[in-house]
């Protein structure tokens, strides 16, 4: 019976403290403000942006198996799309916003050091096209401003052209 009046007690308190407002301190307001005033007034180099866009991609540890085989009609669909080994040592042009996939060996070119090598600012890695998995190939990518940078893995190397003015190249690559 007692517990029955302590629970009633408790749900009538609760209930009553329901739309009341507390005060904010000033020591919160005056953080707000301090940080407000920090980022706005602070510009961040492109290295800087660079290296907090590195920052922000998960960490990437080791699976307990390799990466799963998708459909074989998927597989196809994604080679057809997608720049692959067979396009070593070619040029990509693409124009700002176009998105695109890289498909390599897992096991040869690992993801990490894939994405150690994206040129500075030029292309940005798109998290919800990583399809198999965050730590599987491909990898999805979008051009995120006009420039050229290569991207070199071992023994691995693409041009990547950003250049609103010329034709995209056509996947796969010729």
């Amino acid at each position: 019976m007692h517990s029955r009046i302590l629970v009633c007690l408790l749900f009538a308190v609760s209930l009553s403290a329901c739309g009341k407002s507390q005060p904010i301190s000033n020591t919160t307001q005056e953080k707000s403000t301090v940080q407000n005033t920090l980022i706005s007034e602070t510009p961040l180099t492109e290295t800087q942006q660079y290296q907090g866009t590195l920052d922000s991609i998960q960490t990437f540890t080791p699976l307990p198996g390799p990466c799963s085989t998708p459909e074989p009609g998927q597989l196809n669909d994604l080679i057809n799309r997608s720049i692959t080994i067979k396009d070593n040592g070619k040029s990509l042009i693409v124009h700002v916003t176009t998105r695109f996939w890289i498909y390599l060996d897992d096991r040869i070119y690992p993801l990490q050091d894939l994405l150690k090598s994206i040129p500075a600012g030029l292309i940005g890695y798109i998290s919800n096209g990583s399809i198999r998995g965050p730590q599987c190939y491909p990898v999805m990518f979008e051009a995120v401003r006009e420039g050229r940078g290569l991207v070199q893995i071992k023994d691995f190397q693409l041009m990547i052209i950003v250049d609103n003015s010329l034709p995209e190249s056509p996947l796969p690559l010729n």
